[in-house]
């Protein structure tokens, strides 16, 4: 995986403003080239050119950067949707949904890892549906700055419900009870409850794995890169 501090700075200090001209149906997103070294990334700190990324982590809502996950980390969890977690994540997802069926219920992988273009494409789409990029920021995250980068993010659904399938709906759901009580036990956290402090609308479909020291470190990472990060520009 990507040094996060790297991945960080390069989409801070280099990236062009987020592509919402992109066609919805071939985004696209060009990424120049990374710095080289931590110190060199560093260094570009006082040169910062794209304010609307920086926008992305400083003004409420905001999301925080994460690296791309290394493809060959990544396993497939079965099902007619083929999503892919890192194996980690994904082993100890098919235990939850195991111990889960066991009790009545259908946990449903619904979206797992992302690429940089389809979190574009969703990203662009909610601004078209909601009017501006502030608001979009409620419900989706910026390129670069998804949590299903990382291979450890997981949309889960109900199967006795698809109805609920990523609607706040989902958290009257059994399969929702189920996971408030027992998704702690695999690793998993819920990343967005209500009132969370990055101000992200509430979702209760979506939970990220934190059961290895890798995993958690990395959520860490990001909120102590981001808190580090704006510090330095006020």
């Amino acid at each position: 995986m990507q040094d996060p501090f790297i991945h960080w700075i390069r989409l801070m200090c280099f990236c062009s403003p987020w592509p919402y001209w992109a066609s919805p149906d071939k985004p696209r997103l060009t990424i120049p080239p990374a710095p080289s070294s931590r110190l060199e990334a560093a260094a570009s700190l006082s040169s910062i050119t794209n304010m609307t990324a920086v926008t992305a982590i400083m003004d409420p809502p905001y999301h925080l950067p994460y690296p791309l996950a290394i493809l060959a980390d990544l396993v497939p969890l079965g099902g007619a949707r083929s999503e892919r977690l890192h194996r980690d994540a994904a082993q100890a997802f098919l235990q939850m949904q195991t111990a889960a069926r066991q009790s009545g219920i259908q946990l449903v992988p619904l979206s797992g890892y992302r690429d940089l273009p389809t979190q574009t494409f969703l990203f662009q789409r909610q601004i078209q549906r909601r009017g501006s990029e502030r608001a979009a920021r409620f419900l989706s995250a910026p390129p670069g700055f998804s949590e299903h980068h990382t291979g450890y993010a997981v949309d889960i659904g109900d199967g006795s419900q698809p109805s609920t399938h990523v609607q706040y709906a989902f958290a009257q759901t059994s399969a929702y009870g189920w996971l408030q009580a027992q998704a702690g036990s695999y690793g998993f956290e819920l990343s967005f409850p209500p009132d969370n402090p990055q101000g992200v609308s509430f979702e209760p479909w979506h939970w990220r794995y934190v059961g290895t020291a890798q995993a958690s470190q990395l959520f860490v990472q990001a909120r102590e890169l981001t808190s580090q990060f704006t510090r330095q520009l006020r």
